[in-house]
């Protein structure tokens, strides 16, 4: 088998165009926050950062780690993810001491360039290889699915999300059957014939292949650990309840987060969270109105976020009284896909209101036509693995952000672990329906190049103000 991450001769010029795209997003960021972000030596860099970084709800957790290493993520949702970037800060760490200059822009900058890079190599893979469009659809799609705004922005921020893209694009390529090439016989289950080697086929998810990817995806998000363990049932059926298969693929890559979340929780989440109780209590008592305004913003963060489904940290990001159907199409629908104008990359959290609108009917009518072409093209491909993996995918998302309502008032932010699903169903209903391709062709052209201009526009427009919140 062949190195996934190898970029082939014939994708060098798509490996080049993503590298110039990316680039010129995170040359965005770093331009928008160097000034600041760039401080060296012994700073608060949790004032620094957290005061001054606004786009949307993304954290700025990635450059703190990098800068200054603590357990700042979320363990019980992130569990392996400061760890994995010990060795960044590392590096920063040795830079700092040596130059002066806080080199963690770039550093992560690099990593989300690399992230991106191979992220748009995987899904155009995906179209080519497992869905058999020809250069041009595959291209274009892939094009279509960057111009997404959250995902856009998650190849930017300093955030997880641009990781949880990569890991989930990569179990999407290894984890499904290419597309046979014409005249080639499949199987009476659809699959294509196996076979190794140079050119050959892929296998279906092996066991160890499984407990890696499972490891690292829910090593940075739990919640797509359930992704990988989806696809893993899908592609190869009860295989996967085999003891071996389990022990390998889930079992030790559970009890590996489990001790790695033990290590950090009580090495150094508990010490460093009393320390913090005690000098914001000490802070509290001292000055009143800092105590009043603690108050008063944790106050209008509860009407903000609503009820949660049950008082329990694990249930935080629930809630029972956020409007779903308005959270669906502004946020759910709409912000992932089309940034609103109006309080642009404003934080949920800090001054922007749970639903904003957009300014014009036509706005809606696009979102529309999207979601209505994505219901075709998905009910056309109902009977391949890769689709029957992403529908499984999408229904857990819906699940957890519809049902459960969790983060539904910011939604969007979480758009790079489901955006992608909606240009693999374009591409089954662009391969079906050959009869309509140039119409479909020239329509979904005409929304990659309007939603690059637009989501582009605004997005450079605000980063090259350096707006500080």
């Amino acid at each position: 088998m062949r190195n996934v991450f190898a970029i082939r001769k014939e994708e060098r010029l798509i490996a080049l165009l993503a590298v110039v795209l990316f680039a010129a997003l995170n040359g965005l960021m770093i331009y928008k926050y160097y000034g600041l972000f760039t401080r060296g030596g012994n700073l608060g860099y949790w004032t620094l950062f957290h005061d001054h970084f606004c786009v949307s709800g993304f954290d700025v957790l990635g450059y703190l780690t990098v800068s200054r290493w603590k357990v700042y993520y979320s363990l019980y949702r992130h569990p392996l993810l400061s760890l994995l970037l010990y060795p960044l800060y590392a590096l920063n760490h040795w830079l700092m001491g040596t130059y002066g200059f806080n080199f963690a822009v770039y550093i992560v900058g690099a990593l989300m360039l690399a992230s991106a890079v191979y992220s748009f190599l995987f899904m155009h893979r995906i179209f080519r290889e497992r869905i058999g469009l020809g250069r041009s659809d595959a291209l274009m799609l892939t094009l279509l699915t960057f111009s997404f705004a959250y995902i856009m922005l998650s190849c930017m921020v300093p955030d997880h999300f641009g990781l949880s893209l990569l890991l989930l694009t990569l179990t999407l390529y290894v984890g499904t059957h290419p597309c046979p090439p014409e005249g080639r016989e499949c199987h009476p289950d659809g699959a294509p014939s196996l076979r190794e080697g140079r050119g050959g086929f892929l296998p279906p998810f092996g066991r160890v292949g499984v407990g890696l990817l499972f490891l690292l995806t829910t090593g940075v998000t739990t919640t797509n650990g359930v992704k990988v363990a989806l696809a893993a049932w899908i592609a190869n059926g009860r295989k996967v309840f085999h003891w071996r298969y389990m022990l390998v693929a889930f079992v030790l890559p559970l009890l590996i987060l489990a001790s790695a979340y033990a290590w950090q929780y009580n090495e150094f989440v508990v010490p460093e969270r009393i320390a913090q109780d005690i000098n914001l209590q000490l802070r509290k008592d001292k000055d009143k109105k800092f105590a009043e305004k603690i108050e008063k913003h944790n106050a209008w963060k509860a009407r903000q976020n609503g009820k949660p489904l049950i008082d329990n940290p694990l249930f935080e990001w629930t809630s029972t009284t956020v409007p779903r159907w308005q959270s669906c199409v502004e946020n759910l629908l709409g912000e992932s896909v089309m940034l609103h104008q109006d309080y642009l990359l404003r934080d949920m959290n800090v001054d922007r209101p749970v639903v904003v609108p957009y300014r014009w009917a036509a706005q809606y009518v696009f979102v529309a036509l999207l979601v209505v072409l994505f219901a075709w093209g998905a009910w056309c491909g109902r009977r391949e693995r890769l689709m029957q993996i992403c529908l499984s995918w999408l229904a857990f998302d819906l699940l957890l952000h519809v049902v459960l309502a969790f983060g539904l008032t910011e939604v969007y932010i979480m758009g790079a672990h489901w955006l992608f699903i909606i240009p693999i169903a374009l591409a089954y209903l662009l391969k079906t329906k050959k009869q309509r391709q140039p119409v479909l062709r020239a329509l979904l052209w005409a929304m990659t190049a309007g939603l690059w201009a637009y989501n582009g526009w605004l997005v450079a427009g605000y980063m090259l103000h350096r707006m500080y919140w």
